[in-house]
């Protein structure tokens, strides 16, 4: 365990821990609006208040915490390896002055897909069913030893993992980024995080955004669907359009629940009247 905390003092591993506890928390608010980004910052909160002590620094408490707050998604069994890293991020946004605290969000917007990818993988489809397929023949007898091998194999192997996740991504992180501003090269992984992160976001509209429009107009024999005409352009191109006006409606302020009525209504009324 030393080497794991090692090069760390005694108040940052405490710290660093309590981003660890409070990580298991990460799903307890989530919506579809911020994801898990609520329980991202309640994860970061007690972190983000040792980093900037005291009234007088009330403001770039509150600068963090809105820059953890942001949309975030990731399985959570692995839930800590962005946390971890954050915080180490935030770090060094507060020691560095030439650091960009923008890029936080680069690289979490750039790693949900990803390691969302792996963390199912490995834990939701392969460990979960492993230990399930070991635990059911025992509960099929009616015995509770089902449970507790469940809980002593699955529950206790993520929670290994998670907690070795926090310290290896927050040491990984700090040391990779203190490397990366003295060979110059962090524009160049910010830009690289930033491109990353808006194909991630572009490939979950076109994989989950649809607009089936149904309307179509006879061209003599030909009946042509207007659905197809967009699709021709640009592929998913309707879905874009949509995600594009959601997102400036929430640009303007716009209450996401008003949102979601309003899209609910339009999907009622469009499928009522045929145009869906």
């Amino acid at each position: 365990m030393s080497k794991l905390t090692e090069g760390l003092s005694k108040e940052e591993i405490k710290q660093v821990r309590t981003i660890f506890f409070r990580t298991f928390n990460i799903a307890s608010c989530f919506n579809h609006v911020r994801q898990f980004g609520h329980g991202c910052a309640h994860a970061l909160r007690k972190y983000i208040e040792w980093l900037y002590p005291g009234e007088e620094n009330k403001e770039k408490r509150i600068e963090a915490m809105q820059r953890e707050s942001v949309i975030y998604n990731i399985t959570t069994f692995i839930s800590t390896l962005g946390t971890g890293l954050f915080a180490s991020m935030e770090k060094e946004a507060k020691e560095n002055h030439e650091f960009d605290p923008s890029t936080i969000n680069s690289i979490k917007v750039s790693i949900m897909g990803p390691a969302s990818g792996i963390g199912d993988s490995l834990f939701w489809v392969t460990l979960r069913v492993m230990c399930a397929s070991i635990a059911i023949p025992f509960a099929l007898k009616g015995s509770i030893l089902g449970a507790f091998i469940f809980i002593g194999t699955f529950d206790l192997i993520h929670y290994f993992c998670k907690y070795y996740l926090t310290f290896i991504s927050y040491k990984a992180g700090s040391s990779f980024i203190a490397k990366a501003f003295k060979d110059g090269s962090l524009p160049a992984i910010t830009r690289a995080a930033t491109i990353m992160g808006l194909v991630m976001v572009g490939c979950m509209i076109s994989s989950t955004v649809d607009v089936p429009l149904t309307l179509a107009f006879s061209a003599g024999d030909t009946e042509v669907s207007i659905a197809n005409i967009f699709n021709d352009i640009i592929p998913g191109l309707l879905g874009l359009l949509l995600s594009l006006g959601v997102f400036k409606m929430l640009r303007k302020k716009v209450n996401p629940n008003l949102i979601i009525v309003l899209l609910f209504a339009v999907s009622l009324i469009g499928a009522a009247i045929g145009i869906f």
